[in-house]
C-alpha cells in the first residue's frame, strides 16, 4: 500500500481527515451544537445561572480519553490536553448560549450593561466557589498554556523584587488561594492577598494553618477591588495581578489609579490580563 502513495495522495487523505476532525468538534462546540444543548438543559433545570463547571464529570472524561488514547497508540497526556482545550471551549459556548438569552430575564429598569455586568460577577462566584477546592490541585497541571505563562511570570516578577531597594509589603490583588501571597513572603515582611470570592480566600487561609515560617507573613482578606484597594497611600512597594486578573477588572482605570495611590515611591506594580489574540487562546489552552 505505501508504494501506492505519495505526498500528494497522502495529503489529500490528510485534508479530508482534518475536516472530518472539524466536523467533529462542530458538532461538539460549534453555534448549535452540543454544548449549546447542555447550556439550555442547564439553564431549564438550574436556572438562568447554572453550574457551568462539573468537576467530577469532566475528570471521568479526561480519565476516559486517556484510556482511549493507550488503546490507540496516542500520546495520553496529548489527548488530555486536547480534551481539556475542548471542555474549556465547551464552557466558553455555554457561556455565550446563556449571554445570547440574558435578555429573556427581567432586570427591572436596570441597562442591559449593569445586568449583563452582574451576570458575569454572579456567575464568577459560582465558579470560584465549585473550583476552590480543587484549584491549587489541577488548575494549572491542566492548563498547557497556565503551565507556560506561570514560567514566564515568575522570571519577570522576580527580576521586578530583585530590583526593588524596599521590601515592606506586597499586596496580591485577586490572590484565589495565596499561591503567590505566599511566594512573595519570602521576599517581604508583609503580603497581603485580596480576592472579591469568600470561598477562595477561606482556601487560602486555610493553606497558612498548614505553612511553616513565613506563614505568619501573610493576611488574606475578602475585598472587591472594583471598590478600590483597602490600603493607606504610599505605604505599598509592590502590587501584584497576576495570571489574567487584569482582565476581569470592570474599571481598570481606576484601580491603576489605586494602584498609583497606594505605592511608595519606588514601588513597583505588575499587572496581566489575557491576550485574546494569542495562538495558545485560539487553541484553548487557556482557562
Amino acid at each position: 500500500m505505501l508504494g501506492l502513495l505519495n505526498l500528494s495522495k497522502i495529503g489529500r487523505r490528510l485534508a479530508r481527515v482534518d475536516r472530518h476532525l472539524f466536523q467533529t468538534l462542530a458538532v461538539r462546540i460549534g453555534a448549535g451544537s452540543l454544548s449549546d444543548a447542555v447550556a439550555e438543559c442547564k439553564r431549564n433545570e438550574q436556572g438562568p445561572l447554572p453550574e457551568l463547571t462539573r468537576k467530577e464529570v469532566e475528570d471521568q472524561r479526561m480519565a476516559q480519553a486517556t484510556t482511549w488514547a493507550e488503546r490507540l497508540g496516542i500520546d495520553p497526556d496529548y489527548a488530555s490536553t486536547v480534551l481539556y482545550g475542548v471542555i474549556s471551549k465547551s464552557c466558553r459556548t455555554q457561556m455565550n448560549f446563556l449571554y445570547r438569552h440574558f435578555n429573556d430575564q427581567k432586570f427591572g429598569k436596570e441597562d442591559d450593561a449593569e445586568a449583563v455586568w452582574r451576570f458575569y460577577r454572579d456567575e464568577l462566584l459560582r465558579l470560584t466557589k465549585a473550583v476552590a477546592p480543587h484549584y491549587d490541585e489541577s488548575y494549572a497541571r491542566e492548563f498547557f498554556g497556565t503551565k507556560i505563562y506561570l514560567r514566564f511570570e515568575k522570571g519577570e516578577l522576580g527580576r521586578l523584587i530583585a530590583d526593588l531597594e524596599d521590601h515592606q509589603l506586597a499586596l496580591d490583588l485577586g490572590c484565589a488561594t495565596g499561591i503567590k501571597s505566599v511566594m512573595l513572603s519570602e521576599s517581604f515582611k508583609q503580603v497581603v492577598g485580596y480576592d472579591i470570592s469568600p470561598d477562595m480566600i477561606a482556601k487560602a487561609k486555610a493553606r497558612l494553618e498548614k505553612e511553616n515560617g513565613n506563614g505568619k507573613r501573610v493576611i488574606f482578606e475578602v475585598a472587591d477591588l472594583e471598590e478600590g484597594i483597602p490600603q493607606n497611600d504610599a505605604s505599598v512597594s509592590l502590587v501584584l495581578m497576576n495570571l489574567g486578573t487584569g482582565s476581569d477588572i470592570r474599571n481598570i482605570n481606576k484601580l491603576l489609579a489605586e494602584t498609583q495611590r497606594v505605592l511608595s515611591p519606588g514601588g513597583v506594580f505588575l499587572f496581566s490580563f489575557y491576550n485574546a489574540d494569542s495562538l495558545l487562546a485560539k487553541l484553548g489552552f487557556l482557562p
